[in-house]
């Protein structure tokens, strides 16, 4: 499988789809509605990739909020927050992957994908 970058961003709760980081860019706005007319139409499983969406997110900030504490043993305390953000980031990547292969198909290209 192909390293996707942050073509995780244009799915729902996915930071492409903040105004902020839009910036009014047609591409952007035309990939989240191929993105969510792909989630219909393939049958998706959002439910599923909601919840690793949360299991990431809750490893990250784990991670942010240790990483600026003293202790003699942040890394044994880092290490099951690191191995859990990056399962879930791997199963992440394997459920948007036939997505993003339908996007390619459609002539975008993988910098616009992974933005």
């Amino acid at each position: 499988m192909k390293e996707l970058g942050n073509f995780h961003g244009f799915f729902p709760q996915g930071y492409l789809r903040q105004k902020l980081y839009r910036k009014n860019d047609p591409i952007i706005e035309k990939i989240i509605l191929d993105v969510d007319c792909l989630i219909i139409k393939t049958k998706f499983d959002l439910e599923s990739y909601l919840k690793i969406v949360e299991v990431n997110l809750k490893a990250t900030r784990a991670i942010s909020k240790l990483f600026g504490e003293p202790h003699a043993e942040k890394e044994k305390i880092l290490q099951p927050h690191l191995d859990q953000m990056e399962s879930s980031a791997k199963t992440r990547n394997e459920m948007i992957y036939p997505i993003y292969e339908i996007l390619i198909s459609r002539d975008y290209t993988e910098k616009q994908l992974r933005q």
